[in-house]
């Protein structure tokens, strides 16, 4: 493991991120000048809920690396010991019980394969070296599932807003067509699947097959391709709007942002207002 790998290792915050990145894939699709303008500002501060979603994910390793690395058990003493710690950091033992939530439907996935898989536990998985497409899976699972060789994995959204969709997601299909490319195994079919603990239908997932791994890939790549090229200039940047804007950091010097506020100041101040007053 290189030095980056090493400190980036447990601690999210360290962690480097890909311009055309999985969690962003929804937004350099639809709006692929977004990642030249991301570069243009420096790295914003994480807000207050991303920093509760880190310490979710960090607590959640702990019990997982634990349950790995004793023969896959779990045991009492070892989680009043984290629950009690989670209760001192976060002065309710509410986090402690949804990244328990999260943590037994990881179990439960693996007990769900035909003999003992592979089992990858905050996972690096590369979509292209060249264009520097990455991210990390938060917990994946290979092997034979119903004598298909298939891979899963499963996502923690410890946000507690609206359900992340499932179909037609193009974090999700960034996240299996880089486990089937980055994967020693012949994969056969990938499901990824979401666990969002703090709503009420606190899991969804989606199936991919060969095929439809392939239309990703496709897809994803040409994205990719068109906004890094946009992003070094060499092609005339392409802005459009929408729900990917809320979380894009280029969204203070958008072009299109800036255009639809004129638009809406000139429709309040029409040109036919009377002169004589």
């Amino acid at each position: 493991m290189g030095s980056d790998a090493a400190a980036e290792k447990g601690n999210h915050a360290a962690r480097k991120h890909a311009l055309c990145s999985a969690s962003s894939a929804e937004r350099w699709l639809e709006c692929p000048g977004s990642v030249g303008l991301g570069m243009q500002l420096p790295e914003p501060e994480a807000s207050i809920y991303a920093l509760e979603g880190t310490r979710a994910h960090e607590l959640s390793e702990v019990v997982l690396h634990h349950w790995q690395g004793n023969g896959y058990k779990i045991t009492d003493e070892f989680l009043e010991c984290v629950k009690a710690k989670s209760i001192e950091a976060e002065g309710s033992q509410d986090m402690f019980d949804y990244i328990m939530t999260y943590v037994n439907l990881c179990i439960d996935e693996v007990e769900s394969f035909d003999q003992p898989p592979t089992v990858r536990i905050e996972q690096r998985l590369v979509f292209s070296e060249d264009m520097q497409m990455f991210g990390t899976a938060d917990f994946l699972v290979t092997g034979i599932k119903e004598g298909i060789s298939t891979g899963v994995i499963v996502d923690l959204k410890y946000g507690k807003g609206k359900r992340v969709k499932t179909q037609d997601n193009p974090q999700l299909a960034y996240y299996a067509c880089a486990l089937k490319r980055c994967s020693k195994k012949k994969l056969e079919r990938i499901k990824v699947r979401v666990v969002q603990p703090r709503i009420n239908e606190f899991y969804s997932e989606q199936w991919y097959s060969l095929d439809d791994l392939a239309h990703w890939e496709m897809k994803l790549t040409l994205g990719a391709e068109s906004a890094l090229m946009m992003a070094g200039k060499a092609k005339t940047p392409t802005y459009r709007d929408g729900g990917w804007c809320w979380f894009c950091p280029g969204k203070t010097i958008c072009p299109r942002i800036k255009e639809k506020l004129e638009e809406k100041i000139i429709e309040q101040f029409p040109d036919d207002l009377p002169t004589d007053f």
